[in-house]
This record gives structure tokens, sequence and C-alpha cells, in this order.
């Protein structure tokens, strides 16, 4: 144990702990939208601390979960990772395709922005989509030809099952309750 290596420990304890709370307040305010699962749970701020302790908790509990699964099996690990960056990509999609439709057929409706691609921005955003179409695809092909479990991308069948659970409480809860920040977003000028 050296100097460099408590250097290397306390930058990634650092790293991890910002990273965590950055997560727990987005999954606070998802919560809080009515976005969640148990949202009003985890969206509840402890009076005391005026810290949304729930959310702390859960995503604390959910890091650690996913970080004891590189023990037990390398695959699994890999397949989280790769479920990651696949939720990256179709997130990517999804909101600059929207951006990019309603920049096509009703540029009006969008708010003033504080940065702006100018004429660049419809082939920018283009482009963007198409890049982030290419790696969604190409993300849930295996690593190798061969034909064992260890070597098969499971991030296809665990993106699947994400999905599925998404759509089912949207179509039975969701849909309800969740209005989303862009009606509390300033500029809005809803249709």
């Amino acid at each position: 144990f050296n100097t460099l290596s408590a250097i290397v420990i306390i930058l990634i304890y650092a790293g991890t702990l910002s990273y965590n709370l950055s997560t727990s307040r987005q999954t606070w305010s998802f919560a809080r939208d009515q976005g969640l699962p148990f949202s009003d749970w985890i969206a509840k701020v402890d009076p005391k601390l005026e810290v949304p302790i729930n959310s702390v908790t859960a995503t604390t509990a959910f890091t650690i979960i996913l970080s004891l699964i590189n023990i037990g099996s390398d695959a699994a690990f890999n397949a989280i990772v790769s479920l990651n960056l696949t939720s990256l990509m179709i997130t990517y999609m999804v909101s600059i395709g929207c951006v990019l439709y309603r920049r096509l057929t009703n540029p009006e409706l969008l708010p003033n922005c504080r940065w702006s691609l100018g004429r660049w921005g419809v082939p920018i955003n283009t482009f963007a989509v198409l890049y982030s179409t290419f790696v969604f695809f190409w993300m849930f092909w295996p690593q190798s030809t061969s034909n064992d479990a260890a070597d098969f991308n499971w991030s296809v069948l665990m993106f699947m099952v994400v999905l599925i659970v998404a759509v089912i409480d949207w179509v039975f809860r969701g849909r309800k309750v969740y209005a989303g920040p862009v009606v509390l977003t300033e500029g809005y000028k809803g249709e």
C-alpha cells in the first residue's frame, strides 16, 4: 500500500459518493413526479435533515447489489454494463428524436433555449439519432462466436424484461398519475 494507491482510493470514494448522491436526487425528482413504482415512499423528504433519505437509501442499496454481482460472475457484470449502455442509447434516441420531430413539425412549440445549434441543429440531431440507433443495434450482439452461456450477451433479455415491467407499470399506474416535468418547464407552450 502506498501513497498513489491511497490517492486512487480517495478519488474513487469521492467519485462514487457524488455519483450516488446525484443519482439519488434524480431518482427523488422522478419519484416526486410519480414516475416510479413506490414513488410515495421514494419521494419522502426527511423533515429534520431536509434530505430524501429513502431515495438515497434505495439508490445506495441498488448500487451495492449491482457491485456485488461482479464477485459472482463476470458475465453478469458485463450484461449489467451492456444494459447500461443500451439504455443510454435508447434514451438518447428517444429524447433527441422527440426534439428533432418537434423541430421539423412545429418548431414554434419548442421553448427558447439558452444554447442553440442554429441551422446545424437538424443535421446534428439527425446524425445523433442515426448513430445512437446504430450503436443500440450492435450492443445486443455477443462479443464472440462462442455458444456457451458465459459469452452470451444477456443484455437483450434484461432490456426486454425492464421494458416489459416499465410498460406494465405505465399501463396500470403511470399514465394515471405521471404528468412529467414538461408541464412544469418554464416556456412550455402546451398544445
